[in-house]
């Protein structure tokens, strides 16, 4: 008989909404989208570079009047970001790219970290998907990573998320370019002597 206890699944039934029914919780106001989130200084401060310049360094005050606003934001990606840092949940497979995005614009170098290891490490997505946020985000140790995995050329070819190499970049087609004559073994490691 399985015990109770914590849910594996990534929907979150009590997630807090930032919504401010408690002033004595927070003593910030950010707007995204139009809607407010309201949010505790230190908390934002001691995970991003950006919001601590702003709040300390620049020393802006924000209020419901007055929020802090971020365009050109979602605010579903800031929603997931404030649940993440708040401790309400962790980085999974379903909020790591919004999470990890969120993190670069905000300068949180410690999340992206951890948004890396997901990805590398703890991710249940397929090598496809992995390679795709690698490609999409930039990320080259998960390109490696995820290519380091690939053994066969069937393998690469179902990984590769698009066949067509002018939608790659250069260092991107160079990868995929060695990684195939690897598998293909036309290339062989040169060891140092």
């Amino acid at each position: 008989m399985t015990q109770p206890g914590p849910s594996s699944s990534s929907k979150k039934t009590d997630a807090p909404k930032f919504d401010g029914s408690d002033p004595r919780l927070f003593d910030a106001v950010v707007q995204v989208e139009k809607r407010k989130f309201f949010v505790k200084k230190n908390v934002l401060a001691e995970h991003s570079k950006e919001f601590y310049n702003t709040f300390f360094v620049e020393k802006k005050t924000s209020t419901t009047e007055s929020p802090i606003v971020l365009d050109d934001w979602r605010a579903k990606d800031f929603q997931n970001f404030l649940e993440v840092i708040n401790g309400y949940t962790n980085i999974n497979d379903h909020n790591v790219v919004s999470v990890i995005h969120m993190a670069r614009l905000l300068e949180c170098e410690r999340l992206q970290k951890r948004c890396l290891t997901h990805m590398m490490v703890e991710s249940n997505e397929s090598p496809k998907k992995r390679l795709q946020w690698a490609f999409d985000l930039e990320l080259k140790k998960l390109k490696i990573k995820v290519l380091s995995e690939i053994k066969t050329i069937e393998q690469l070819k179902t990984v590769m998320p698009s066949s067509d190499v002018s939608t790659y970049g250069p260092e991107d087609t160079f990868l995929l370019f060695e990684k195939s004559l690897d598998v293909q073994g036309i290339r062989k490691k040169v060891l140092p002597p």
